[in-house]
């Protein structure tokens, strides 16, 4: 039950890449100045349901599922030098569509030395570190990645990053999910 739970949670996980990565491209296939622009807001948004959603999973997680901590925390610092090095390697610190890349890895690291700390506090045994830790620089680098192949235009034409941070989000799930004992049997 817990392998086919496991097969499940990544199958929604790829299906949900692909529709985020053809998400801009069909919505907006020849995107023009401003067009959508409420879409720049609505990241402030996603921003904070998924620092909600940290806060949530580091109370109500059981003290067994410190790798599931300890997986968000190094996934979360993990995408805050993510959005750091898309911002040096593609952003303009004159142009206002790139504030959010100024701004993202403040909260966002905050919220990963917060989850890292709870989860190394916990006293987790090595195999839990080791997991926990494979599953964060797994999908940051994944994240990392994104940002850099998918470049300053995504930032600043639609969606404006929207895309970016619902992807950060499903991956923080896919964490909470994949890394938690009961899913792993």
């Amino acid at each position: 039950m817990a392998r086919t739970w496991r097969i499940a949670s990544l199958a929604v996980l790829v299906a949900a890449a692909v529709v985020l990565w053809v998400f801009p491209l069909v919505l907006f296939p020849h995107p023009a100045t401003n067009e959508a622009i409420a879409l720049s807001n609505l990241e402030w948004l996603v921003l904070l349901a998924g620092l909600a959603g940290v806060v949530v999973a580091l109370i109500r997680l059981p003290r067994a599922a410190a790798a599931t901590r300890i997986g968000l925390g190094i996934f979360l610092l993990g995408v805050a030098a993510a959005i750091v090095i898309g911002l040096f390697a593609f952003g303009n610190f004159q142009d206002d569509r790139f504030l959010p890349l100024l701004f993202l890895p403040f909260p966002i690291g905050g919220a990963g030395v917060v989850a890292l700390a709870v989860g190394l506090a916990l006293s987790p045994p090595r195999g839990q570190v080791l997991r926990g830790a494979t599953f964060g620089v797994v999908a940051a680098a994944f994240i990392c990645a994104w940002i850099l192949v998918r470049g300053s235009r995504d930032w600043l034409l639609a969606p404006y990053g929207f895309d970016v941070l619902v992807l950060i989000l499903v991956a923080g799930a896919a964490i909470v999910v994949l890394s938690r004992p009961e899913a792993n049997g």
